[in-house]
C-alpha cells in the first residue's frame, strides 16, 4: 500500500507548474501615412496573432491533462485554414492587402482588435483552462489517495497527529476543488464582444481566476505535505 501511495505521490509532486498569463493587450500605435507601409504593419500584426494561435493549438494538443470538451472548445476557437479565427485572420490579411486607402487599413486594424482579441481574451482564456484542468488532474489523483491514506491512519491507531493531518488533507483537496471547479466553463464563456462591452470587468475576472488557480496550487502543496507526514508517521 505504501509503495502505491508513494508512486501516486510522485505524480502529484511533478505535476506541471502554473502557466504564465499572456499580455493583456496588443497596444495600438499610429499607422504610417504611406499605404503600403500601413498595410505591412497591420499584416504583420495579423501574422503574429496567427502564430500565437498556432502556438496555443500545439499546447492544447500536447496537453495530457486538459479535458476532451475543453480541448474541443479551444481548438474550435483557434480554427485552422478552413475555419475559426485562423481562417478569419487570413481573410482579413488579404482584405488589408486589397485596401486602397490608409483609412481602410485602419478600419481593418480596428476589426482585428475588436473582433478577435487574441491577446486580451483568447490567450489568457487558453492559459486559464490549461492551468485549471491541470490542477483538476492533480486533485483527482489526490482524491484517489484518500481511501489508502485513511487505511494507513486507522492501521496506525489513528493518533491525534496523523488524524489531524488526514483531516487537513481532505480539507485542502476540497478547497482546491472549490477554487478551480468552475474556472474552465467561466472563462470559455468569455468573448471579444463581452470584453469590448466591459474591459475592466473582464480583466478583473481573469485576474480573479488566476488568484483562484494560485490558491488551488497552494492548497495542493499543503496536501502533498500532509501525505508525506502520514506516510512517514506510518513508517
Amino acid at each position: 500500500m505504501h509503495v502505491k501511495l508513494k508512486s501516486l505521490l510522485g505524480i502529484v509532486i511533478f505535476a506541471p507548474s502554473l502557466i504564465v498569463l499572456s499580455d493583456a493587450s496588443a497596444g495600438a500605435t499610429q499607422l504610417p501615412n504611406n499605404l503600403s507601409s500601413a498595410q505591412a504593419t497591420v499584416q504583420t500584426q495579423i501574422a503574429k496573432r496567427i502564430t500565437r494561435l498556432g502556438d496555443l493549438t500545439n499546447r492544447v494538443n500536447v496537453s495530457t491533462t486538459i479535458s476532451s470538451s475543453d480541448r474541443s472548445a479551444l481548438l474550435g476557437i483557434y480554427g485552422n485554414s478552413t475555419g475559426g479565427d485562423i481562417q478569419a485572420l487570413n481573410s482579413l490579411s488579404i482584405k488589408v492587402g486589397s485596401e486602397t486607402t490608409v483609412a481602410g487599413v485602419q478600419a481593418d486594424r480596428e476589426t482585428l482588435y475588436d473582433t478577435y482579441r487574441i491577446y486580451a481574451i483568447v490567450a489568457p482564456q487558453s492559459d486559464l483552462v490549461l492551468a485549471a484542468d491541470n490542477e483538476t488532474s492533480v486533485i483527482n489523483v489526490m482524491t484517489s489517495l484518500e481511501p489508502g491514506l485513511s487505511a494507513i491512519v486507522k492501521a496506525g491507531g489513528s493518533t491525534s497527529a496523523t488524524l489531524a493531518d488526514y483531516n487537513q488533507f481532505v480539507s485542502d483537496v476540497g478547497a482546491a476543488q472549490t477554487a478551480v471547479g468552475s474556472i474552465s466553463s467561466q472563462v470559455l464563456a468569455l468573448t471579444p464582444t463581452l470584453f469590448n462591452q466591459d474591459k475592466s470587468g473582464t480583466a478583473a475576472l481573469i485576474q480573479s481566476d488566476w488568484k483562484s488557480i494560485k490558491s488551488a496550487q497552494a492548497s495542493l502543496k499543503e496536501a502533498r505535505g500532509e501525505i508525506n507526514a502520514i506516510i512517514l508517521a506510518a513508517g
